[in-house]
């Protein structure tokens, strides 16, 4: 179980000496104000003249984003600020390709110190913001505000919205610490709006001076690519980390799981008493294999590495946190053992962790634990906590998902949430695995999420939050609901959640309940609401004239175009409903009856869309496909067929309501659960 809520106080800023060199923008002033990056031929849109940081693409489209910057803070293309040492000579080829650098941001400190805060200006506001901070050792959830003094502790970092330079290339900025040799970084809450990026070793026998690669600043239109894009870049030239699109995910992703910790809930025995014991760095390579090796040698397929970050409280003596966990990481053992995928991360949630330890780390908890209680005696606390530990899931994945396939952590089936958890966990493109205590199985839930082989029918993506999603506070703000979308083969799906009700107190630097927030709840979704573009394999799809619609709760089918008014709804407090959008193709023609066809899936699945494998139609009024998992198959269609086909026999099959057209199919283990369904 995890420590009580933590906070870090904001690091006292030393005042700049007089004596301090105050360092220009590398190269000439208009390369770094308007010039082209000397990697990626991008304009740098980032302009730092006369104490204000600027952010447009010319006379009249510019806005300001930080004022009062003091003289020692400095501004460079990317591609020239980057360590050329430390540049990713592995990086493929297509990603160095596509890394469009904007500008490193950073500073340089008066006196050689392990610990380096610097007020870098003020944010003028209001400019709406969202935000990732670390409110745990381990763990960190999303923040959004208006005002400098709005940011938390330990911000990993932050998304502004610009909205008057929307189209112009520049309406999202994203500001980004990195690691810069022993020194890592976050961004703190300054006096009278300002913002503080803090620099520190973690070790008084690592101090420095210079931290001008020590944050990057990243602009575009899309909210998603502009993350995208920061970390592409930042894996290009930092070099110490690899992206999601270049490992494998472990089979275990795959496969539903138990978590027997959880289930027992079993006690650490106290090992050491007063400390944490610490296997001396050049020996955690040794650690790991030992302990890998004799797993792997037992049939153990798969690792969790948890308390990660329990490293920074140990490495004074050892470098530096920066240091000591290069050590850790690069020993982990994965590789020669585990079929070189088999690992979760868990208690990680720092930015030390994702560009230090994810050279071969795919997966990773996104979320704090699942909590079935309040530990703290709140009553409410078993519904309340629900919302925060979903909300933690889908923001932490805006940048985790960047590094690891996002793990939204196990629950328990039988709880009072049970389904509005496994709704979540459906869609949310990373492993299902549950907590349940023997003979506390909730299997009507269990069998919504499972197929009966152990596999799961997985979204293609991993969730995350709707665009209208963002700069929202969906546990407090009595009005937002959470709406995450994911991608499978052939349709999208949208997950509306009513989390509000309890998050993070920034006054009392704790979690607790909004018992008025605890209330019902609307929203609207739209097939716009779906990023079908960010994955080329599902990008046609956006393209689409019209969309058939699933209601999961209501089972309801409706018909959409991309103009037509959004579906309005309203959600109880800790209730969901799924939506699922399939796009409506026109088939036949040439002498055959022309029919409107979408396939749904699997009505009985929470993810019904992932049930789908395949769709095939040619120039006929034929349609066949094949289909994992048994129950009603739910296929929109506004003709009847003649008629439908299971395994090669007939079927009956229901058609009405509007397009409305069910069949069932059943498990076959000899053919792994796949039917083969034709509608003619």
């Amino acid at each position: 179980m995890a420590p009580p809520n933590e906070s870090k106080p904001t690091p006292k800023v030393a005042p700049t000496a007089a004596a301090a060199p105050k360092l220009t923008t590398t190269g000439t002033t208009a390369a770094a104000k308007a010039g082209t990056s000397s990697s990626s031929g991008s304009p740098c849109l980032f302009s730092l003249r006369d104490g204000e940081l600027t952010v447009g693409v010319g006379a009249g489209k510019t806005a300001a984003l930080l004022t009062g910057v003091p003289g020692n803070v400095t501004l460079t293309p990317f591609a020239e600020a980057s360590d050329p040492t430390k540049a990713s000579s592995d990086a493929p080829r297509d990603l160095a390709c596509q890394a469009a650098a904007n500008a490193s941001r950073g500073f340089t400190f008066p006196v050689a110190a392990s610990r380096a805060p610097c007020r870098v200006g003020r944010l003028p506001g209001p400019r709406r913001f969202l935000s990732v901070f670390r409110f745990k050792t381990w763990w960190s959830t999303a923040w959004a505000g208006r005002r400098g003094r709005d940011l938390q502790m330990e911000t990993q970092w932050v998304l502004l919205e610009v909205p008057e330079l929307a189209g112009a290339g520049a309406r999202y900025v994203f500001v980004l610490p990195l690691v810069q040799g022993s020194f890592r970084s976050a961004i703190f809450p300054g006096e009278v709006e300002g913002v503080v990026i803090c620099a520190e070793s973690g070790s008084a026998t690592v101090t420095g001076t210079d931290f001008r690669r020590i944050a990057y600043v990243h602009a575009g239109d899309d909210p998603y690519r502009v993350m995208q894009e920061a970390y592409l870049a930042a894996r290009v030239h930092v070099g110490t980390f690899r992206l999601i699109q270049e490992k494998a995910l472990p089979p275990m992703a795959d496969r539903f799981g138990w978590c027997t910790w959880d289930a027992f809930y079993l006690a650490v025995d106290r090992i050491i008493e007063g400390g944490i014991g610490l296997v001396r760095p050049d020996q955690a390579g040794d650690l790991y294999e030992s302990m890998h090796s004799y797993l792997a040698g037992a049939g153990v397929t798969g690792v969790k590495v948890d308390v990660v970050h329990t490293l920074e409280y140990v490495c004074e003596e050892h470098g530096g946190r920066v240091e000591l966990a290069k050590a850790y990481y690069d020993g982990l053992s994965v590789a020669k053992n585990f079929a070189g995928t088999g690992i979760i991360a868990s208690m990680q949630q720092c930015n030390d962790f994702f560009f230090l330890g994810t050279l071969t780390v795919a997966m990773g908890r996104a979320g704090d634990d699942f909590w079935f209680e309040d530990p703290n005696g709140d009553p409410m606390g078993v519904f309340w906590l629900q919302g925060v530990h979903m909300v933690n899931c889908a923001y932490n994945s805006l940048w985790m998902g960047q590094f690891i396939r996002p793990d939204w952590d196990m629950f328990q089936s039988d709880h009072a949430c049970a389904t509005f958890h496994a709704a979540s966990r459906a869609i949310c493109g990373g492993p299902v695995y549950v907590s349940d205590s023997l003979g506390g199985h909730g299997f009507a839930v269990l069998r919504r999420l499972v197929f009966p082989d152990g596999t799961v029918p997985r979204c293609l993506h991993y969730a995350l939050p709707t665009r209208d999603c963002f700069f929202k506070n969906p546990l407090f703000d009595q009005q937002t609901v959470l709406k995450i979308w994911n991608l499978n083969k052939f349709g999208g799906v949208i997950g509306a959640f009513n989390c509000q009700g309890a998050g993070w107190d920034p006054v009392e630097h704790r979690f607790r309940g909004y018992s008025h927030c605890y209330k019902p709840v609307s929203g609207d979704v739209r097939p716009a609401d779906v990023e079908w573009s960010y994955r080329e394999d599902t990008s046609a799809m956006a393209k689409a004239a019209s969309y058939a619609v699933y209601r999961c709760q209501t089972e309801e089918l409706l018909l959409m175009t991309p103009d037509s008014e959004p579906i309005q709804f309203t959600l109880q407090p800790s209730s969901f409903e799924l939506f699922t959008f399939a796009p409506v193709t026109t088939i036949g023609g040439a002498g055959a009856t022309k029919a409107c066809f979408a396939p749904i899936g699997l009505v009985d699945l929470l993810n019904c869309g992932g049930a789908i494998i395949d769709v095939q139609h040619g120039s006929g009024d034929e349609v066949r496909m094949k289909v994992k998992g048994g129950g009603r198959l739910l296929v929109y269609s506004d003709v009847e067929p003649k008629k439908g086909l299971v395994d090669g026999c007939e079927a009956d099959f229901e058609w009405g309501n509007g397009g409305k057209l069910m069949v069932d199919v059943t498990w076959k283990q000899e053919k792994d659960g796949v039917s083969d369904v034709a509608l003619i």
